[in-house]
């Protein structure tokens, strides 16, 4: 094994493959290789059946099998040291085949920005990664966590300068895997060499580099200058109700068996970019300095929330099809990291990207559904976490009104309703059912240009929560 090839296992491995950001990043490499998406990025490609099977195993076995499942892919935390910037992007990189793009993207995690990444044909290169620990801690410990974190990221935090930590623990949505792994949400606050000689060789020559700047923030306790512990994360409880308590908190401890009925926390230092979904405005400096030496282009994409950007994506995909003489009323919704962009093109379908499978979300596509005419065909992919008991989410009789509103045809795509949350076998099964539910598949129609993006960006002008500022090439 080469070098480099060595650095970029020792990342990979390090990475949590199973994360948001993960998952979306490999979505998208193997759109770019003209590949399908399948097992969420962590498991091979296997019959449908097999995730049926899985779902057979008796729930509290499931339940064990999930959290352990956690503890296989976290490293041992003595190793997290070793983890270095430049390795992570050696291995982004290699995701993406070397060749001219026509643009390129750098920032947060976002299921609606891959597709628009996948619609131009361009990578994306991500500011967050998840590192997780091995560690033993039952769920509603978060001082003993905070401690932990001390312990196990300081020798990191001094050998990766550029890097900020965001500690995270959510004990309702995250319950099951907590117990078994501590979570490190790691951000770049510059690009980096290996990114920017990137850029350098495979940016087509006056096309742009986009930021992904989700302004999502989420009140922290600072632990050092660039370690900040968040407890709980996007979905339907709030900050303030993670951090000191309400019903719902104490009904939910009390469904769950906990002693308590709120959990023990902290005065915040401050409000700062939220650790999976945030974008770390720290970075922006670099990254203009780096366009304005190299003369390129810069598009700031600018949002408030994670799902801000879902109907914009949905309503471009659209648009898109009908230049290309594309008639498409099949809607696919996805769900956090089960995102299927080369299927949604290869079916002429249109996307929609929910970040989670709480009311929150809900609320989001039920809202789209009711401003647009009702597609022909609604298919849905759901998350399964393994928390029946989480606050907030959203039972599976609610995502069948849903599907309802399609006026011909609808369906789930992988998902167990008897089982859901609990289905573990969905991510095994999602890719299979894809394949048979929507048979017909085509070539990819002709990439969507810059001149097409500005053009729809300029007719929808104020009409989505999103701002696409062109910076001036000066410092």
């Amino acid at each position: 094994m080469t070098g480099k090839k060595k650095y970029i296992k020792k990342a990979k491995d390090a990475i949590i493959q199973f994360d948001s950001c993960s998952a979306l990043l490999n979505a998208l490499g193997r759109f770019l290789n003209c590949k399908n998406f399948y097992g969420a990025g962590i498991l091979p490609d296997v019959p449908g059946w097999l995730g049926d099977a899985v779902n057979l195993i008796p729930k509290n076995i499931r339940k064990r099998f999930y959290s352990w499942g956690g503890w296989v892919e976290a490293i041992p935390s003595k190793k997290i040291q070793h983890l270095k910037a430049e390795d992570i992007s050696q291995w982004v990189t290699s995701l993406y085949p070397e060749k001219e793009y026509g643009g390129m993207m750098f920032g947060a995690a976002n299921g609606a920005a891959i597709h628009l990444c996948a619609a131009m044909g361009i990578p994306w290169l991500p500011q967050t990664y998840l590192v997780a620990a091995r560690r033993l801690l039952r769920p509603d410990e978060i001082h003993k966590d905070i401690e932990w974190g001390k312990r196990v990221i300081s020798s990191f935090l001094h050998d990766n300068p550029d890097l900020l930590t965001i500690q995270m623990h959510d004990p309702v949505q995250d319950r099951l895997m907590i117990e078994k792994m501590g979570y490190f949400r790691i951000k770049r606050l510059k690009m980096g060499q290996v990114f920017k000689d990137f850029i350098k060789k495979n940016l087509s020559r006056g096309y742009p580099l986009f930021t992904v700047e989700c302004d999502f923030n989420w009140p922290m306790l600072r632990l050092s200058e660039r370690h900040l512990f968040q407890v709980g994360g996007l979905g339907a409880l709030s900050p303030d109700e993670y951090l000191f308590g309400s019903e719902r908190v104490t009904e939910f401890l009390r469904r769950v068996g906990s002693p308590l009925r709120k959990w023990d926390t902290f005065k915040p230092s401050g409000h700062y970019p939220e650790g999976e979904w945030g974008f770390s405005a720290e970075a922006l400096g670099d990254v203009k300095k780096f366009v304005y030496d190299h003369k390129i282009p810069l598009v700031r994409m600018i949002f408030r929330h994670p799902e801000a950007i879902s109907s914009f994506v949905a309503d471009l995909y659209r648009w898109w099809y009908e230049k290309r003489g594309i008639r498409s009323k099949r809607l696919i919704i996805e769900n956090f990291g089960l995102v299927a962009p080369y299927d949604v093109i290869q079916t002429r379908s249109i996307p929609f990207w929910l970040a989670f499978n709480t009311e929150p979300s809900y609320r989001l596509i039920k809202k789209y559904l009711r401003r647009k005419n009702a597609p022909d065909e609604i298919y849905l992919m759901l998350m399964s976490n393994g928390v029946a008991e989480g606050v907030g989410l959203t039972a599976i009789d609610e995502w069948k009104k849903i599907l309802k509103k399609a006026q011909k045809k609808s369906d789930f795509i992988g998902v167990d309703k008897r089982e859901y949350p609990l289905d573990l076998g969905t991510y095994m099964k999602y890719d299979d059912e894809l394949k048979k539910k929507i048979p017909e598949r085509k070539a990819p129609p002709r990439r969507l240009g810059m001149d097409e993006l500005w053009k729809f960006i300029r007719k929808s002008r104020k009409k989505y929560d999103v701002e696409f500022k062109k910076v001036s090439a000066r410092k």
